[in-house]
């Protein structure tokens, strides 16, 4: 085998790696995924796609869950529906119609009552990619959406709500993991300004997938910023995108400092969706008031990012291989 040919084999595996990110779904056949088997008496058979333990298996081809309801997550007009059909807080919503006029579109989107600012997002999709938010009036509104008819057709418009972003794990009926996705970040180095940081913070791995239209100025300027020499150590956050696919970092919750109303809200979730393994998208100013009195489900994910947990909390890797029920 010649230098060539493994530079290529290196530079397709890079690019494989890019297009999938580590932290998106639960990757069973990563390498890092080794040593939990190991400890945890588990055997991969990759060729047909199961886990073994004490002779017992179980099919990972669909992270566990049922093809349909999988396919459902993914439509973020269907979970909605489903969310607002058991009586479960999701921000109001409006799906655009490519059968319809721009204006048409517009008339019935205020018709809907839809209240700013908004998030565009696309009606199918994972991560944070094509997800437009702080979209404070109209015109800018439709500057994204011309954009994005462009190359994308399917689309809902979505109240934006306050509060941050947290990522609830259920699994087989159990709260595996919580945590608060914070928003992507830079951090001042007393020598640069926001711009040049905000170039470089995309230049690398954990920036790269975040657009330049995702970056969100008004946030910036919102914490008493504009394009300055940002002092050495200062934090500023420069987008409301927050996902793990877009630079954004994470703080575990321990599950005693969620109010037991929004346990059972998490649960019923996975229930009415039918997901045995099921990321939660919540919205609150605090896990611990109850969703009754401030909090909103965005949607569902039929198969959630686990390598940020093999990263940097591998203990939550330990207790959802603990959680399989093997048949």
């Amino acid at each position: 085998m010649n230098l060539h040919f493994i530079l290529i084999i290196i530079l397709l595996l890079y690019i494989i790696l890019k297009s999938n990110n580590i932290y998106e779904g639960i990757l069973f056949k990563a390498p890092y995924m080794k040593k939990f088997y190991n400890r945890n008496g588990i055997k991969l058979n990759k060729k047909k796609n199961i886990l073994i333990k004490n002779k017992k298996k179980i099919s990972i081809l669909h992270s566990f869950n049922d093809v349909k309801a999988k396919h459902i997550a993914k439509n973020k007009h269907l979970t909605k529906q489903i969310l607002r059909n058991n009586n479960i807080p999701t921000p109001n919503w409006y799906v655009w119609d490519i059968n319809k006029s721009l204006y048409e579109n517009i008339n019935l989107l205020q018709l809907n009552n839809i209240k700013f600012p908004v998030v565009i997002k696309p009606l199918m999709s994972e991560g944070a990619k094509g997800v437009h938010t702080d979209i404070l009036n109209m015109n800018q509104a439709i500057g994204v959406i011309k954009n994005l008819l462009l190359n994308n057709d399917k689309f809902l418009i979505e109240e934006q709500k306050i509060g941050d972003a947290h990522r609830i794990i259920v699994f087989n009926n159990k709260i595996l993991v919580c945590y608060r996705i914070n928003k992507p970040a830079i951090v001042g180095d007393g020598i640069h300004k926001i711009s040049y940081l905000i170039k470089e913070f995309l230049k690398t791995d954990a920036g790269s997938n975040l657009d330049t239209s995702q970056i969100h100025y008004n946030l910036i300027n919102v914490q008493g910023h504009d394009d300055i020499i940002l002092p050495k150590d200062k934090i500023i956050y420069i987008s409301n995108t927050a996902n793990g696919t877009v630079g954004s970092t994470q703080d575990i919750i321990p599950i005693k400092k969620i109010h037991p109303d929004n346990i059972k809200l998490f649960k019923k979730i996975s229930k009415v969706v039918n997901l045995k393994m099921n990321g939660i998208d919540y919205i609150t100013t605090d896990l611990r008031i109850p969703y009754y009195e401030y909090g909103s489900v965005l949607e569902t994910n039929a198969n959630p990012g686990m390598g940020i947990l093999a990263e940097e909390t591998p203990e939550y890797i330990d207790k959802f291989l603990n959680m399989i029920k093997f048949n």
